[in-house]
Protein backbone atom coordinates (compact mmCIF):
# COMPACT_ATOMS: atom_id res chain seq x y z
CA UNK A 1 0.00 0.00 0.00
CA UNK A 2 2.63 2.90 0.98
CA UNK A 3 4.71 2.03 -2.37
CA UNK A 4 1.80 2.59 -4.75
CA UNK A 5 0.87 5.92 -2.46
CA UNK A 6 4.04 6.88 -2.99
CA UNK A 7 4.08 6.27 -6.76
CA UNK A 8 0.54 7.87 -6.46
CA UNK A 9 2.23 11.17 -5.27
CA UNK A 10 5.55 10.81 -7.55
CA UNK A 11 2.73 10.90 -10.29
CA UNK A 12 0.26 13.95 -9.47
CA UNK A 13 3.12 16.14 -7.90
CA UNK A 14 6.20 15.40 -10.37
CA UNK A 15 8.17 15.13 -6.85
CA UNK A 16 11.06 12.77 -6.33
CA UNK A 17 11.04 11.59 -3.23
CA UNK A 18 13.07 9.45 -0.92
CA UNK A 19 12.60 7.25 2.33
CA UNK A 20 13.84 8.58 5.45
CA UNK A 21 15.35 6.93 8.07
CA UNK A 22 15.49 8.57 11.75
CA UNK A 23 16.83 11.52 12.05
CA UNK A 24 18.15 13.16 15.20
CA UNK A 25 18.29 16.58 16.07
CA UNK A 26 21.65 17.88 15.47
CA UNK A 27 21.65 20.22 18.70
CA UNK A 28 19.10 18.62 21.12
CA UNK A 29 20.04 14.60 20.71
CA UNK A 30 17.07 13.89 22.83
CA UNK A 31 15.18 14.63 20.42
CA UNK A 32 14.17 12.79 17.06
CA UNK A 33 11.75 11.79 13.95
CA UNK A 34 11.10 9.92 11.49
CA UNK A 35 9.48 11.69 8.14
CA UNK A 36 7.56 9.12 5.85
CA UNK A 37 9.55 10.15 2.85
CA UNK A 38 11.78 13.64 1.77
CA UNK A 39 11.56 15.47 -1.42
CA UNK A 40 14.35 16.43 -3.10
CA UNK A 41 15.43 19.15 -5.31
CA UNK A 42 18.35 19.56 -6.88
CA UNK A 43 19.64 16.89 -5.17
CA UNK A 44 19.48 18.16 -1.45
CA UNK A 45 16.07 17.74 1.29
CA UNK A 46 13.64 20.51 0.40
CA UNK A 47 10.81 19.49 2.18
CA UNK A 48 9.06 17.09 4.13
CA UNK A 49 6.24 14.25 2.83
CA UNK A 50 4.17 12.74 5.15
CA UNK A 51 1.20 10.72 3.81
CA UNK A 52 -1.92 9.59 5.93
CA UNK A 53 -4.42 7.08 4.96
CA UNK A 54 -6.95 6.53 7.35
CA UNK A 55 -7.45 3.27 6.52
CA UNK A 56 -8.93 2.90 10.35
CA UNK A 57 -11.59 4.51 9.35
CA UNK A 58 -12.78 3.34 6.37
CA UNK A 59 -16.03 1.52 7.69
CA UNK A 60 -16.82 5.03 9.92
CA UNK A 61 -18.92 7.61 7.82
CA UNK A 62 -16.51 10.62 6.36
CA UNK A 63 -19.34 12.12 4.93
CA UNK A 64 -21.88 14.78 6.35
CA UNK A 65 -25.84 14.69 5.39
CA UNK A 66 -24.75 16.91 2.86
CA UNK A 67 -22.03 14.75 1.75
CA UNK A 68 -19.37 16.90 2.58
CA UNK A 69 -16.34 15.49 4.26
CA UNK A 70 -15.79 15.40 7.94
CA UNK A 71 -13.01 14.33 10.19
CA UNK A 72 -11.78 15.00 13.52
CA UNK A 73 -8.27 16.76 12.95
CA UNK A 74 -8.72 18.03 9.63
CA UNK A 75 -10.98 21.11 8.59
CA UNK A 76 -12.48 21.16 4.83
CA UNK A 77 -13.49 23.74 1.81
CA UNK A 78 -15.31 22.17 -0.86
CA UNK A 79 -14.56 18.68 0.31
CA UNK A 80 -10.60 19.40 0.31
CA UNK A 81 -8.46 19.69 3.43
CA UNK A 82 -7.68 22.71 3.71
CA UNK A 83 -5.72 23.00 7.29
CA UNK A 84 -4.99 21.08 10.43
CA UNK A 85 -6.64 21.76 13.75
CA UNK A 86 -3.43 22.87 15.04
CA UNK A 87 -4.35 21.35 18.65
CA UNK A 88 -4.28 17.35 17.11
CA UNK A 89 -0.95 15.71 17.24
CA UNK A 90 -0.43 15.35 13.72
CA UNK A 91 -0.04 19.47 13.32
CA UNK A 92 2.64 18.48 16.62
CA UNK A 93 3.87 15.64 14.32
CA UNK A 94 4.76 17.42 11.30
CA UNK A 95 6.07 20.81 13.64
CA UNK A 96 8.82 17.95 15.41
CA UNK A 97 9.57 16.51 11.75
CA UNK A 98 10.55 19.84 10.22
CA UNK A 99 12.18 20.73 13.47
CA UNK A 100 14.51 18.00 13.58
CA UNK A 101 15.07 18.12 9.97
CA UNK A 102 15.80 21.76 9.91
CA UNK A 103 13.20 21.85 6.83
CA UNK A 104 10.94 24.70 6.67
CA UNK A 105 8.09 23.00 4.63
CA UNK A 106 5.76 19.82 5.15
CA UNK A 107 3.50 18.52 2.77
CA UNK A 108 0.59 16.64 4.36
CA UNK A 109 -0.70 14.33 1.79
CA UNK A 110 -4.17 12.30 3.04
CA UNK A 111 -5.99 9.96 0.39
CA UNK A 112 -9.53 8.76 2.17
CA UNK A 113 -10.70 5.54 1.09
CA UNK A 114 -13.19 5.62 -1.72
CA UNK A 115 -12.79 9.16 -1.80
CA UNK A 116 -10.71 11.88 -2.82
CA UNK A 117 -6.99 12.98 -1.54
CA UNK A 118 -5.89 16.22 -0.40
CA UNK A 119 -2.36 17.40 -0.49
CA UNK A 120 -1.88 20.03 2.36
CA UNK A 121 1.24 22.32 2.59
CA UNK A 122 2.15 23.32 6.34
CA UNK A 123 5.02 25.64 7.38
CA UNK A 124 7.20 25.46 10.21
CA UNK A 125 5.24 27.45 13.11
CA UNK A 126 8.29 28.97 15.02
CA UNK A 127 5.77 30.18 17.22
CA UNK A 128 4.56 27.03 18.33
CA UNK A 129 7.48 25.50 18.70
CA UNK A 130 9.11 27.92 20.98
CA UNK A 131 6.32 26.93 23.35
CA UNK A 132 6.57 23.44 23.00
CA UNK A 133 10.11 22.22 22.50
CA UNK A 134 10.63 23.66 26.20
CA UNK A 135 7.49 21.69 27.35
CA UNK A 136 9.01 18.36 26.12
CA UNK A 137 12.45 19.12 26.74
CA UNK A 138 10.96 19.61 30.65
CA UNK A 139 9.03 16.21 30.41
CA UNK A 140 12.18 14.47 29.09
CA UNK A 141 14.47 15.80 31.47
CA UNK A 142 11.65 15.24 34.83
CA UNK A 143 10.30 12.37 33.76
CA UNK A 144 12.20 10.22 31.25
CA UNK A 145 15.31 11.25 32.71
CA UNK A 146 14.34 10.28 36.04
CA UNK A 147 12.77 6.97 35.28
CA UNK A 148 15.94 5.80 33.83
CA UNK A 149 18.07 6.84 36.88
CA UNK A 150 15.86 5.59 39.65
CA UNK A 151 15.36 2.13 37.26
CA UNK A 152 18.93 1.45 36.67
CA UNK A 153 20.44 2.96 39.67
CA UNK A 154 22.61 5.56 37.77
Amino acid sequence: MRKTLVNFIKKITEYDVEECGLVIHSSQSWLCASPDEVVIVDGAPKKILEMNCPISKQNEQVLDKQGKLTHPYFEFHENRVQSFQQSHAYYTQCQILMYCTGLLVCDFFVYFPNLEYSLLTIARDEAFLSQFIPKIEISYVNYYISKLICKYGI
